[in-house]
């Protein structure tokens, strides 16, 4: 049985398009080289047998009801693991996988289908200059993903995805298999576990990250907040020290404020000039008095 490890290594030796797509089908599908090079492209009055569709809710794509050769069993939906599905967006430069013709999978230079021979020779080869030790056969990648997928402890679902007759079967269970959304929420689990290029992300560590930098996020506007109501208390603190000096001068007699234009305090248009500063002079009874030094005072004890 081969590991990631071995599978990467493989693929990276691989020089043709073609037979990294033939190891990544049998990976990413578990097919055998029979169906993948016969009943995949295969061709029925002159059109593709088999077309690729896509199901929008888990956006993949699939092949429905695929014929395994050798056991002759349906997989009511083939689909295609997201790397799967970007080796082929590649080596085909067509992004929509709808409107590729299936029967042009595995074509050679010659125009001749690839020889199922001639990719295990090449497989050999690849393992004589790794140094890999026993006997490597492409059934080593099929056993690849039927191990991946017992780690889902649901044998009788891992046993259509491999193409194989369940030890039992049931009307319920029959009728889930029909359902798209039931098997693409168990199949969807398969895909973490059988991929091989993929970078599986764990979401629970995903939604502890975000709601760690929206935690953060909220302290640093809290600082903030406190900083600004902070200053606008020391501003208003301000406000109230100069307004109590102002409110001492007058009652003192020292300070007749002035308005423009020669209004008249009270009326409604009132506008005070200025500041504590701007009054350097002022109205008082006996005329125009300076009162800079009881301001100065007042300003000092505060």
């Amino acid at each position: 049985m081969f590991s990631k490890e071995v599978i990467k290594l493989i693929q990276g030796k691989l020089e043709s398009a073609n037979y990294r797509l033939i190891c990544k089908y049998e990976s990413q599908t578990g097919l055998r080289i029979g169906d993948i090079l016969n009943e995949l492209p295969r061709e029925i009055k002159g059109k593709a047998k088999y077309k690729i569709e896509y199901y929008k809710a888990g956006e993949r794509y699939f092949i429905r009801n695929f014929k395994t050769q050798k056991e002759m069993v349906i997989i009511n939906y083939l689909f295609f693991t997201q790397e799967l599905t970007e080796l082929i967006q590649s080596i085909t430069g067509i992004t929509d996988l709808r409107k590729y013709d299936l029967r042009n999978l595995f074509i050679s230079r010659q125009g001749n289908r690839i020889n199922a021979d001639n990719y295990r020779e090449r497989l050999k080869q690849i393992a004589n200059e790794l140094k890999i030790d026993g006997n490597i056969k492409t059934h080593g990648l099929r056993k690849y993903f039927e191990t991946q997928l017992n780690t889902l402890n649901d044998d009788r679902f891992k046993r259509q995805l491999v193409g194989a007759e369940p030890n039992y079967r049931d009307d319920v269970y029959d009728n889930n298999l029909k359902n798209i959304k039931w098997f693409y929420e168990n199949w969807s689990k398969a895909e973490k576990v059988i991929c091989v290029d993929c970078i599986v992300v764990d979401e629970t560590n995903k939604k502890i990250v975000e709601l760690e930098t929206e935690i953060a996020t909220l302290k640093e506007q809290k600082k903030i907040t406190i900083k600004e109501n902070v200053e606008m208390a020391e501003r208003i603190s301000g406000l109230e020290s100069k307004f109590r000096i102002l409110e001492s001068a007058i009652k003192q007699g020292l300070l007749i404020e002035t308005f423009p234009d020669g209004v008249e305090s009270g009326s409604p248009n009132d506008e005070p000039i200025g500041v504590i500063d701007e009054y350097k002079k002022v109205e008082s009874k006996d005329g125009k008095k300076l009162v800079k030094d009881f301001i100065d005072k007042a300003l000092e004890k505060e």
